[in-house]
């Protein structure tokens, strides 16, 4: 459970200080921001914008990303071999995640799910599963 009342940005208690956390597509600008304020904790957003090279590359040198899975609400969210992954359908505290993690949040769809699923896979911005070892499928590019 994370509390903290009062306190100002610029407070010399860092445990004083209001936490900021938002999600973004705009690497550059957010990265920028995240290194300048230490209590603005940032996820990137993974979509048809942001390849598996860029997201790997954010991972890697700390930084949270969120993703897309294809995976129902209350399954199991997958996990990638080598990389933090946390479900982020629990709640969306991501400052609560260690840097480096990947959130993964649920396909959500009431009606047409497999036709809109298929679709939201082609365009890059839900990221595949493998069944069998409920792993994300990594695209090269």
């Amino acid at each position: 459970t994370v509390q903290r009342f009062g306190g100002t940005t610029t407070d010399p208690d860092p445990d004083k200080r209001p936490i900021f956390y938002d999600y973004t597509k705009m690497i550059g600008r957010g990265v920028r921001i995240a290194q300048a304020v230490p209590h603005y904790h940032l996820a990137f957003s993974k979509s048809e914008r942001l390849s598996w090279v860029q997201t790997m590359g954010l991972l890697k040198t700390g930084h949270r990303v969120a993703a897309v899975v294809d995976c129902k609400p209350k399954e199991e969210h997958p996990t990638h071999d080598g990389i933090e992954c946390a479900n982020g359908d629990n709640d969306d505290l991501i400052f609560l995640h260690p840097p480096g993690t990947m959130i993964t949040l649920s396909f959500k769809a009431a009606k047409g799910r497999a036709a809109k699923l298929k679709e939201s896979i082609q365009a890059g911005f839900t990221v595949p599963v493998h069944r069998s070892t409920n792993q994300i499928v990594v695209n090269a590019s």
